[in-house]
């Protein structure tokens, strides 16, 4: 118990920012954004490469033909090798997924933004899935639901950490009530500012135009 103790105090909650504020939003949630973006982005573009890989491999086994019943390959194994497709990795994709839902589900009451990222990167994965399931990843192995129904069981601790840390956020002090009433005074005195110049301007205009047409009047008459 002593040893899980000191681990805590030693590894958990002592980082270099206290709280939310201007400081940790730049140096930790803008690379935590732009990683998960960046992500959305890479690691399809991985199993399409790992696709493209496959089809020239094939391509130079038909000595450079399009198509035909040309084969380098001497034995039964080494053909199924090139021209079987690709695994999908069942339990590697659903690590993936887990891992950006616990992030969006932590930070996404920090930066709600989080949310469009996720969904940006679910319907990429969804798209490129769908074409290589079609053209290139071999038939996927039976499995039972245990690994879906280890998945749903975690989604509640997630929840429990949204929870934790919007509580943890919106009641940070970034949020107090003095600061934007304070930024608040300051927006409308700028206004009535603002205001009083434009209609002290206005009144000198009208003023100006009045003692214009009075000395006219009186050169006539």
């Amino acid at each position: 118990g002593n040893i899980f103790a000191d681990l805590f105090r030693q590894y958990m909650f002592r980082g270099k920012y206290s709280d939310f504020g201007p400081s940790w939003y730049q140096y930790v949630g803008l690379p935590l954004c732009i990683q998960l973006l960046t992500g959305a982005f890479v690691n399809p573009a991985l199993d399409v490469f790992k696709a493209v890989k496959n089809y020239f491999k094939r391509f130079q086994d038909r000595g450079m033909r399009c198509k035909g019943r040309f084969t380098k390959q001497v034995t039964q194994d080494a053909f199924n090798n090139v021209y079987a497709g690709g695994d999908f990795i069942v339990g590697k994709r659903y690590g993936k997924q887990l891992t950006m839902m616990f992030v969006v589900l932590i930070y996404s009451p920090a930066m709600p933004v989080l949310y469009a990222v996720a969904s940006l990167a679910l319907l990429i994965q969804l798209l490129i899935d769908t074409m290589l399931f079609t053209r290139f990843y071999k038939r996927p192995q039976s499995f039972d639901g245990s690994l879906a129904k280890a998945s749903v069981d975690v989604i509640p601790y997630g929840v429990l950490l949204h929870l934790s840390f919007s509580l943890w956020m919106f009641s940070s002090d970034i949020f107090e009530t003095t600061e934007f009433e304070a930024t608040e005074g300051a927006i409308n005195a700028t206004s009535s500012a603002d205001f009083d110049v434009d209609s002290l301007s206005s009144v000198d205009s009208v003023t100006g135009s009045v003692g214009s047409i009075n000395d006219v009047k009186g050169g006539n008459l």
